[in-house]
């Protein structure tokens, strides 16, 4: 009979210690469960935000690639413009300066007459009477005799030839004194060229 007993009180507490065991096994297990989806739904949201931040960086990148591609393009599409501009203004100048380069020559191939005429005029107009010195150019030798100066000298000019300057131009200059007076044509038509080149520049492109 006490062997019984004693059974059955070991065979309780054999019972107890599984349940216990059982129950802690089953704990474990929850816990473990809680655990992991909790792991899972953070690695979730770490992954969404990655994505999220890593979305947001590509745009901004791209953004940024859109906007430096713009930029280069417009500022290729000026610099060029701005050649074109350089080279029409450029050929517009060089057309300028074939005009007065033609009026010069023209003047080169004026007879003697209209010549020395055109040369009376400018003397007539400018040059003091008083005791000075007049040169002409190399260019005119052929053409200023001695007495062209002394119909001028008998209008009340004090003039003497002086040497003839040696550069391809034509017209004259006056020394009086310490004093030089340019008269030379290409002096003249490069005022002209200063004071009339927006004038020629609208008759020659509107």
């Amino acid at each position: 009979m006490a062997y019984s007993l004693q059974l059955i009180a070991y065979s309780l507490d054999n019972m107890s210690l599984e349940n216990i065991v059982d129950k802690i096994l089953e704990d474990a297990s929850a816990k473990r469960e809680a655990l992991v989806k909790d792991a899972s739904s953070r690695a979730d949201e770490t992954l969404r935000s990655a994505q999220k931040d890593a979305a947001g960086l590509r745009k901004k990148i791209i953004d940024e690639a859109n906007r430096r591609a713009e930029l280069d393009m417009e500022r290729a599409y000026i610099a060029k413009n701005l050649d074109i501009r350089k080279d029409i203004l450029r050929k517009k100048r060089e057309l300028i300066d074939r005009v007065f380069d033609g009026a010069l020559e023209s003047i080169f191939k004026l007879n003697d007459n209209k010549y020395l005429d055109i040369l009376e005029k400018m003397i007539l107009a400018n040059v003091p009477r008083e005791s000075c010195e007049i040169q002409f150019s190399k260019n005119d030798s052929a053409r200023i005799k001695s007495d062209f100066l002394d119909k001028l000298n008998g209008k009340g000019f004090r003039l003497r030839m002086g040497p003839s300057f040696d550069r391809k131009d034509l017209g004259f200059v006056i020394k009086m004194d310490r004093i030089i007076m340019d008269f030379t044509f290409s002096k003249g038509l490069k005022a002209l060229k200063d004071k009339f080149q927006f004038e020629v520049a609208k008759i020659l492109f509107g």
